[in-house]
């Protein structure tokens, strides 16, 4: 299923990809690449706010910083944006 949620992302379906994604996110829901993937689907389709929620509780790399980096920027929280860009910076994972 998570192949199926990849090709809709690699064909640009995002919601399509999201609505696999939100499934997969169901039963597992501290896989942190199925978040990512889930994530990136919601900022691609706008949905910030709901971009930033599917990273509850999950452990961050350097590029889930930058998605909710933009996903912040894009509902206008450009401090917490530039602050987890800091940390971007910062981290060496």
């Amino acid at each position: 299923m998570e192949l199926i949620g990849y090709v809709y992302l690699q064909q640009n379906k995002m919601q399509e990809a999201r609505v696999v994604y939100e499934a997969l996110h169901v039963l597992f829901p501290k896989n942190a690449e199925i978040a990512l993937a889930l994530a990136y689907s919601f900022y691609a389709l706008g949905q910030f706010k709901q971009c930033l929620d599917a990273f509850g509780g999950v452990v961050h790399d350097k590029e889930s910083l930058i998605l909710q980096s933009k996903a912040c920027w894009g509902l206008g929280k450009k401090d917490e944006a530039r602050a987890l860009i800091k940390t971007y910076t910062e981290v060496k994972l």
